[in-house]
């Protein structure tokens, strides 16, 4: 019995070294897994803050975009505007310069019926000739001075945009 009672001794103290060795293994496996689900939280943390950062600068970006569309929508509507009501004098100033034309033809057409010789009616039809080509000159570089004036006018919206954009771009380089 004696060697039954030293396998049962021997038994009962290689229980106890397994439960110690169990118990040590289960704490380094729970230590382990504490320490990788820690790990994966700050991963995740991080990961995180980083989508979260990201999506603030696109959206800054996105209404960076907008506000630019809609300066430049406002400055292309301003522009049209002001080519739209230059036009509108020019077309004015025409229709006046047309009236004061006919005008001059009807008095020029009594005068030729009221003639007393060929000679007079070529000297008058001679002078209008060159009064309507006097006229024709002098208006056509009034109508190209204004149309370059409205041209230079609409266009200072856009130019000013462009400086503001350039200046803009100066300051972010």
């Amino acid at each position: 019995m004696a060697d039954t009672e030293m396998v049962a001794a021997k038994a009962a103290k290689f229980e106890k070294v397994a439960e110690k060795a169990t118990d040590k293994v289960a704490g380094k496996i729970e230590h382990a897994t504490e320490t990788a689900a820690e790990s994966v939280k700050t991963g995740l943390k991080d990961v995180q803050a980083k989508v979260t950062d990201t999506l603030h600068r696109a959206a800054e970006m996105a209404r960076g975009v907008a506000d630019v569309q809609r300066g430049a929508l406002e400055t292309v509507v301003k522009a049209g505007q002001i080519y739209g009501e230059g036009l509108q004098g020019i077309a004015t100033h025409a229709a006046e310069v047309s009236k004061t034309q006919f005008a001059d033809t009807m008095a020029h057409m009594r005068a030729l019926t009221s003639v007393k010789s060929v000679k007079e009616a070529i000297d008058l039809q001679a002078a209008f000739a060159r009064s309507t080509a006097s006229r024709y000159l002098a208006e056509t570089s009034t109508f190209v001075e204004d149309y370059l004036k409205v041209a230079g006018n609409a266009l200072a919206p856009v130019t000013e945009r462009a400086r503001e954009a350039a200046e803009k771009v100066k300051k972010a380089a």
